[in-house]
Order: C-alpha cells, then structure tokens, then sequence
C-alpha cells in the first residue's frame, strides 16, 4: 500500500505539471503559427523525427498518441511521462516577377522587385502524462501536442519617416515625397505579412493488448484553432490611381477561433513474426468555423479621409484533412537494432478554400461615389492536393542498451498547386533528414535530435492569386486592365532547421 501511495503521489505532481505545461502550450500555440506540408511537417516529436517520422510500429513514447495510441502499451507503467520541445526555423525567401505596369507607375521599384525574405524561430511543446492503473493490459494518456510547423514574418511596405515628418502626416508626406523616406518594401504583401497560426490538440488516449502480439488503440481529442493574418488589400476605385497604387492600400488583420473541434485517432498493432512488427493509424478529419473579427485600417489617400468601417465580426470556414498512417519494421532478434519503413497519406484535398462571412453588416460608410459599399461573403480559392509521404529510420545500440543512435529520411509531395500559391503558405516537394542520440539514466530517457528539411525551389509563372480589392471583388471592370494584380508569380525558397529534445519518465 505505501508503494501504491507513493506512485498516487507522484501521478498527481505529474498532473498538476501537466496542467502548468497545457497553458504554457497553449500560451506559446497562440502566439505563433502552423504551416508545411498542407500547414504542416509530416512528423513531429525528436525521437520520430530522428528516425524519419517512421515510428508508426516503433513507437515507443507518449508521443505515439499522436502517430499509433496503439503502441502505447510501450509505454506502460504505473506513472508515465513525456516531454516534447523543438525549435523550429523556417527560413523562406520570395523574389516576386517583375511586372511593366508597377515598375513603371511605382518609382521605389523602378530597378524591379527587391527579393524578400524571413527567417523566424518558432517553439513547439508538448506534454504527456500516462498511467495503467495496475491493468497491465491497458494503457491510459493523457497529453497535449500541436504539429511540426514553422512561421514566416515578411516586410509590411510601410514608409519610414524621416523626422522631418510628424507621425500624423508621415504616410502622406512620404507617399507625395518617396524620396524623403526609407520604405520596408514587401512586394508580397498583398499575399501576406505576419501569420499566426495555431492547431492545438488535447487528447485523452487508451491502448489495450489482449495478447502479446497485438495491441489496438484509440485517441480522442480536443483541437482548438486560432488564427490571426496581416495582409494588404487594394482600394483601387477605377477612377485614379492604378491597382497597386500604395496610397490605395488598406492594411486588414483577420482574427478567428475556433475553441473545441472534436476528432479521433484510432490505431492498430502486431507482430506476426518475432522480427517483424506492423503499425496503421488513422486521423479523422475536421471542420473548423472560427468566429472572429475583421479590422481594417483605411488607405492613407485623401479619397478616403471623410470614410469609416462599420462592424467587424466574421466567420472563417475551412478543413483540415484526415490522415493514414502505415508501417512495417525490422526488429533485431536481440533488439540492438531496428529499421523501419512507413508511408503517410494526408487527405489535403478537402481543403479546396477558406470562406471568410460577416456575422454582421461590415460597411464601408461615405465612399466617395459609392456611399455605403457592405461587404460580402468571400472565398479565397486554395484548391490542395493530397499528400503521400515516404518515411524510413533505424536506430542501433552503441553502448549496451544505454545509448541509441539513430537516424531518419523522409519524403514529401507538396500540397499547393501553381495556380494557388503564395507565400501565405510555404509549402512543397521536400526531403527531411533527421539524426538523434539517446541515452537512458534511472529511469529517464533522453533524446535530442537535428533535423534538416529542404523544399525544392519553386518558380511560379502561371498563379491566379490576386489582388483582393473590397470595392469591386469579382466586378473587374473599373480596372484599366480589366483585373487586379497577379500577386504570386515568382521564385521561392524555404528550409527548415529543427532542434528537439524529449525526456520520457516511467515509474
């Protein structure tokens, strides 16, 4: 009985931390982004991601609750416990095609657009807590997790002032004046300027295995989705002006959440032969309808001096896909050794769009020559692909059953088609090294792993991303070009740097 309570002891300490680190996850969710491969990395975790993302048999932590519940039963014991940190660079560059009309009407990209860039660090915690109750059959987890993801900060095209300039006039004085300014120029900010995005899940998981070969699992989780985008549009009226006329520019920041989508993990694993083992999961899909705000700082061009923005509430419609997990892996007779191949299908497919819905009126009040302009329901065409990726990692004992090497490579088809890409999200063909080593002390484990992704460069001649123009949306005809501004065209580069370390606990 003292031992009993000794463990109830610990469990409780491990829950009351496990609390602190929800809020500290979803403190540090909310104030960054998820994007890749879709919106995100095909793997997450340092032990998966030092063997490829290929751990859908091998799973051996509490981050199976994400990849197979079904191999949980790994992690069995009275008190189990995991944590998950990675740092993640993502560093992308942009450089957009040069276009006659705005070389020519735009003097600060008289010699063509400048290439953009960013480069920005973003953490990922995740936490779990598990116990079999003394049911050596069953495995109970309880834990918090977001993907593998990455986040972008690209220039606003905001002028800065000299101090000759007041705060007040500063926009127009430099607009009537480029000379006397310094400009951030971001010739992409009609696509994007600062993401923040964030998919996290809360999930309670249960493994059982009835016999020692086999086990089956099921994770039922919580997702909350936040989002918050800064992006220009353009107000060009059709009667001055032209498309991307930067006093014409409105600055809008969408914010939506969405707090409680519900979604499964089911998952399945055996071993029919001493040495072969066999792993599949699946992922439910989910709908998200976060409900948020829409808010606009008006042009800095006199036209718009005397016009106000009435209401802000909006609803933002979009999908995540589901997912299939599968793998197969080779296991030493004596265990020294393992190498194990898997494949992810993720089913981007379903998200064809994000539809933007005022919950209110949103009226542009005393447009000169409109009067009151309300706006409407919009799509932003996204039209992804699923997903097919390739995972295949081994890991080697080299000094007793202390300490593992191991090492991983994964392949993924990307997500986005030409037609509909930007830099709103980074993504395509990418390859995924990753090498890790842990070692066991007490009863401990650590892991810490690098990981290494490359996206192939991608140069895109024939996008239909456009200018977002609130005025005239699909009504092109006030253009002098009879279409706002193809805003995507160009070359793109991306990579990422991972650094991610786990510490597992079992008692």
């Amino acid at each position: 009985m003292l031992r009993i309570g000794r463990s109830s002891s610990l469990l409780l300490s491990l829950l009351l931390v496990l609390g602190l680190g929800l809020g500290l996850g979803l403190g540090l969710g909310t104030a960054r982004e998820a994007r890749a491969g879709g919106f995100f990395l095909p793997v997450r975790g340092a032990r998966a991601l030092s063997h490829g993302g290929a751990v859908f048999a091998s799973g051996d932590d509490l981050n199976a609750m994400w990849s197979n519940p079904a191999t949980l039963f790994r992690s069995s014991a009275m008190v189990s416990a995991f944590v998950d940190f990675a740092l993640i660079n993502l560093g992308a560059s942009f450089h957009r095609m040069d276009q006659a009309r705005v070389l020519a009407y735009d003097d600060r990209y008289a010699g063509g657009f400048p290439k953009v860039s960013s480069n920005a660090w973003f953490p990922d915690p995740s936490l779990g807590i598990g116990s079999n109750f003394g049911l050596k059959k069953f495995m109970f987890v309880l834990g918090v997790y977001g993907p593998y993801a990455g986040t972008t900060d690209w220039p606003d095209d905001d002028p800065r002032c000299s101090p000759a300039h007041s705060a007040s006039d500063c926009a127009t004085q430099c607009y009537q004046d480029p000379g006397s300014c310094d400009w951030n120029l971001g010739p992409q900010r009609y696509s994007l300027i600062k993401p923040q995005r964030t998919l996290l899940s809360y999930q309670l998981s249960v493994s059982y295995r009835p016999i020692p070969e086999f086990s089956v699992g099921v994770g039922l989780f919580v997702s909350s989705f936040l989002m918050k985008e800064r992006m220009k549009i353009s107000t060009y009226p059709g009667i001055f002006g032209w498309a991307e006329d930067p006093s014409l520019d409105a600055l809008i920041e969408i914010e939506g959440k969405d707090w409680a989508r519900v979604g499964a993990v089911i998952g399945v694993w055996g071993r029919p032969l001493p040495w072969l083992e066999l792993g599949a999961s699946f992922t439910t899909p989910i709908k998200v309808q976060a409900e948020g705000t829409l808010q606009v700082r008006l042009p800095s061009n006199y036209y718009f001096s005397d016009t106000s923005v009435v209401g802000n509430k909006i609803r933002i419609d979009t999908s995540f896909p589901m997912i299939l997990r599968v793998g197969a892996r080779y296991v030493h007779p004596k265990e020294l050794f393992d190498v194990e191949l898997g494949v992810t299908w993720e089913n981007w497919s379903v998200h064809r769009d994000i539809v933007v819905r005022p919950m209110e009126n949103i009226e542009f009040d005393n447009v000169p020559g409109l009067g009151t302009y309300r706006v409407k329901t919009f799509t932003i065409k996204e039209s992804f692909h699923d997903t097919v990726a390739v995972h295949l990692g081994g890991s080697v004992y080299v000094h007793k059953k202390i300490v593992q090497v191991r090492a991983g490579y994964f392949f993924e088809l990307g997500a986005i088609p030409d037609r509909t890409y930007t830099v709103q999200v980074i993504d395509g063909n990418k390859h995924g090294l990753g090498l890790g080593v842990s070692a066991r002390f007490w009863k401990m484990r650590l892991d810490v792993t690098y990981g290494l992704v490359m996206l192939a460069n991608r140069t895109v001649t024939d996008s239909q991303k456009r200018q977002v123009n609130p005025l005239y949306e699909e009504d092109t005809g006030p253009y002098v070009d009879g279409r706002p501004t193809i805003v995507g065209n160009g070359h793109y580069t991306a990579h990422y740097h991972i650094l991610a370390l786990s510490l597992s606990f079992k008692h």
